[in-house]
Order: structure tokens, then sequence, then C-alpha cells
């Protein structure tokens, strides 16, 4: 069994025909969606045929009623808090005409996780645990991922981790984060959030640094596919030339694909492969969950 821990919110996703005009009008495409890095990492494990447990926080709301039937629907096990005190999380991500998004952040009950409300038993009972640095980056859910790490390794469960985003790995701090993931088996940065951690601009001289905190790290390049590097040696995967529509959740469904191949074949070159094929799927259309029947 897979375990995610972290953010669940609701996309308000809107994909721009042109470019905004600051003052006015311009035409696109509204959509509500579930999302939250953890989230659509655990619908992409199950998708992709891994029993997976998500562990969260939602309001008691429209909003987390709407986000707890999709992860149902989804296959995924529920072990999500209900907060009377907390609005659910949403996020409006603006798809600019390129297919790159944009995202303003409003986490709600997301941030809110506490250290007591973590189901301890489904982490110890894991194969691998997901971690996203978006727990990191609150008070609250800092200390409840951090007690699911603790639990994990007393129990000799796997940690993959995904720092998230660069912007707020700068505001949280660079050092800070690397010492949080620390020993991990899995990390997956893309380049952007390498470049903050390590202060590199190379890929390769990433890989290098960032390989000193974790068992295996995967370098994600977007379009140029990623770097894996780990006890057997350090791999390069070309990527997809595909069109690209929406970016949102690319990250989280290569972290999933990567883990569920790993997990059933032990091999990591076919695991970046596999990864950086469904990564190409999900940004040729808008959201960051897998398609229904697809």
């Amino acid at each position: 069994m897979i375990v995610a821990l972290g953010d669940i919110v609701v996309d308000v996703v809107v994909t721009l025909r042109e470019e905004l005009q600051r003052g006015s009008d311009v035409s696109g495409d509204i959509e509500l969606l579930p999302g939250g890095s953890a989230a659509n990492f655990a619908s992409w494990a199950v998708h992709l045929g891994a029993r997976t447990t998500f562990i969260g926080k939602v309001g008691d709301d429209f909003l987390g009623r709407f986000l707890l039937e999709d992860l149902s629907r989804c296959g995924v096990c529920s072990r999500v808090v209900v907060s009377k005190r907390h609005k659910t999380g949403r996020i409006l991500v603006v798809v600019d005409p390129t297919g790159e998004r944009s995202m303003v952040v409003g986490r709600g009950a997301s941030l809110a996780l506490e250290p007591e409300e973590v189901d301890h038993e489904a982490v110890a009972r894991a194969r691998l645990l997901h971690l996203t640095g978006y727990s990191f980056f609150s008070d609250t859910t800092r200390w409840a991922a951090r007690r699911a790490m603790a639990v994990a390794r007393d129990n000799g469960v796997w940690i993959s981790f995904d720092p998230s985003s660069f912007h707020p790995i700068r505001d949280f701090g660079p050092r800070q984060l690397l010492e949080e993931m620390r020993g991990v088996a899995f990390l997956f940065p893309n380049l952007e959030e390498g470049r903050v951690l390590t202060g590199e601009t190379e890929p390769e001289a990433v890989v290098e640094r960032l390989s000193g905190y974790a068992r295996t790290v995967i370098l994600k390049l977007g379009a140029g596919g990623c770097i894996v590097r780990g006890p057997g040696g350090t791999v390069r995967i070309p990527g997809r030339e595909v069109r690209v529509v929406d970016t949102t959740g690319a990250g989280d469904a290569f972290a999933a694909a990567f883990i569920v191949k790993f997990l059933e074949t032990r091999d990591e070159r076919l695991a970046g492969e596999f990864a950086v094929s469904v990564s190409a799927r999900v940004v040729q259309y808008v959201g960051a969950r897998p398609r229904r029947g697809g």
C-alpha cells in the first residue's frame, strides 16, 4: 500500500484563449476541479494500479464534500479529517495560451492537519509514504508530516518527497527544507525547485548536490524528460513531444507513475520512462487528475 499525506484543494481553473489585459476582459474557460499535489498523487497511484490511502483535511462545506466524493470515485482510501473550523482549500489556476500555469493559493484546511489526526497505523503498514513540500510550509502540518515520517522510518517504510514549488521554498528557506527531507528514498524536484534548493544552475550539478539527501534523485525537466540518479548510476530519459494544454498536476502524475512502476519492477530506468509517458499524457488536457476511462 502507498500512503500520501498532504494537501487536498479545489482548483478553480481558468484557461485563457488570449493574454490577460489588465482592467479589461478576455475570453477563456473556467472549471471547478479536484486538486492538491498530494491528493493528485494518490489519485494517479490508484489509477495506475496501486492500493493507496490519502491523509489530509477539508472543511465541513460543499467543496469538502465534492473532494471526498471524488476520492471515493477514484478508488482512493480516504483518511481525510473534516474540520468545522476551517474552509476547504481552494486555488485559482490560470493557464496561459502556451499551457503554462500560475496559481493563487488559499490552502485553508490543508494547512491545519495536526499530528494526532494522522492515521499512524496506515503509515506503519505502508510500503511507501509520499509527502510534498506544501506540508512543511505551515507550522501545524509540518509537525503532522514530521510525525508521519518518524512512524515511516520506525517501520522501515520508504519515503518519497516532492518539494512542490520554488517560490514557497524560497520563503521557507532552502536549507531548512533540505534538512526536512534528508534521508528520503525518492526526491522529485523540477529544475526550478532544484536550482533554488542547491544554488546550482545546470541539471547535472543540481542532481549531484541533491544526491546527498536522498537514495534516488529524479529531476523533472518538463518537455526535456528527466534525470534519474540512484544506486545503479545516472540515466537521462528524453521527453515526449506532445501538444501542451495544461501543465497542472504533471509533476504529481510523474511521481506517482515512477513510484508505482518502481515498486513493481525495482528498475529505476523503467520507472523513469513510465513516469515521462504518464506526465506527457496529463499535460494534453485541462486538470490534474486522471481522466475517467483514460
